[in-house]
């Protein structure tokens, strides 16, 4: 600590500090002159809508990074990457009055009815909370620093325990979560992972987050106990590129309805079109294969054979380069975690596995013939309309059944 040696130069320039005369001494931000501002609430009043505090805490971030990794042959030098970075509870109190918890009671109440209305998140109201330090009360005093708490949102008010003994002030204290203060890279508009029909644009999935995880998957199965029939054993699974993706969120009832809809009909196999509703066998006397995943469609000898998955668009962001445009749905779960006082689902967590689209033509693997990969010793077995899913999808790894 410094020691002061001429208390008349220091009371000057605490002078100076407090009229913005010194030409040296800044001004100082003071502990215990600072205000809350929640724009929404101030209704022309002025600045101070939820009024002057006299205590607030948590005025604080961190920047977690992940670590620490070691590299092999290096073990005196730990190595750290960028990771999370978070805002504690921002926590104010202060000595009830009757205006000012009156307010603070009807942000409230604001807040919790918007909790129960099932709206979407593009529908919720986010608001902004700021926190300005002063150098003093008078009108000359300067705002020292302002912290804009974004989409701040109250998570717990408390009043003191009511009681005849101590006579102390009544102080109430009010606790917020919010998204920051700093100045951070946000995220395009266009970012969002989204799901589309290829044939129907109408038809599209928006997520509220992008996954915090992509899993990508691909291999190859052979048929080793063939290998004396055929120099190279057959390629059994057609190596397409398995994606799953967790954790993905649906907010709002309408988000949610539509997410179901979506999902369970992109499961489906869609109907043979522009063909007789059975279609005819071909000139080998084999039942038709649809071209996108050698499904079997209806024939004359097998009508409960299904019709063609569905190709949808995957997008996000500059994802592009690593994620295919065009994909299949394998399988999806869907799980309610919220619903409105009248039972409707308003939040959901999805997790989907996709797979990768690819065009049989000109590109099969070796040891297929025109209509399917060689199989020997293995009959189809009739796939129902309908199902997403084929005999054998367990061994071949692939959507649809394709081989």
């Amino acid at each position: 600590m410094q020691t002061v040696t001429n208390p008349a130069a220091a009371a000057a320039g605490l002078r100076g500090a407090r009229s913005g005369t010194g030409d040296r001494a800044p001004r100082l931000g003071m502990t215990m002159w600072f205000n809350v501002v929640v724009p929404d609430l101030d209704r022309g009043s002025g600045t101070t809508s939820l009024g002057y505090w006299s205590a607030c805490s948590g005025l604080e971030v961190q920047l977690t990074p992940e670590g620490p990794f070691i590299s092999g042959g290096d073990y005196g030098t730990p190595q750290y990457l960028p990771g999370q970075v978070t805002y504690n509870k921002v926590v104010l109190q202060r000595a009830m009055t009757a205006q000012g918890t009156r307010m603070v009671r009807q942000w409230l109440e604001a807040q919790t009815k918007q909790w129960a209305d099932g709206k979407g998140a593009a529908e919720r109201q986010h608001q902004s909370v700021t926190v300005e330090m002063r150098s003093g009360l008078g009108l000359q005093d300067a705002v020292i620093h302002r912290w804009v708490l974004k989409a701040a949102i109250p998570v717990a008010w408390a009043a003191p325990p009511l009681t005849t003994k101590g006579g102390d002030v009544a102080l109430e204290s009010l606790t917020l979560v919010h998204s920051g203060f700093l100045d951070s890279a946000e995220a395009a508009a266009d970012c969002r992972l989204t799901l589309t029909e290829e044939t129907l644009a109408t038809n599209q999935l928006a997520f509220l987050y992008n996954p915090m995880k992509i899993s990508l998957s691909k291999s190859r199965e052979t048929e080793s106990k063939h290998t004396q029939l055929h120099k190279e054993p057959p390629v059994v699974d057609p190596n397409s590129l398995k994606i799953s993706l967790g954790e993905l969120r649906l907010e709002g009832c309408r988000e949610v309805a539509a997410g179901v809809k979506y999902l369970t009909r992109w499961l489906d196999l869609e109907p043979a079109t522009g063909r007789s509703a059975i279609a005819p066998a071909t000139a080998e006397g084999k039942p038709p294969v649809c071209d996108a995943c050698e499904q079997r469609l209806p024939s004359p000898k097998d009508p409960s054979a299904g019709g063609s998955p569905r190709v949808l668009v995957l997008r996000w962001g500059q994802a592009r380069e690593i994620l295919p445009e065009k994909v299949l749905l394998k399988s999806f779960d869907v799980e309610f975690t919220r619903f409105t006082p009248a039972g409707e689902p308003s939040r959901a967590t999805v997790k989907l596995v996709l797979q990768e689209h690819r065009s049989w033509a000109g590109a099969r693997p070796a040891g297929s013939s025109a209509r399917g990969p060689v199989s020997i010793g293995r009959q189809r077995a009739p796939v129902a309309r309908g199902s997403g899913a084929r005999p054998d999808d367990s061994l071949r790894g692939g959507i649809g059944g394709r081989p």
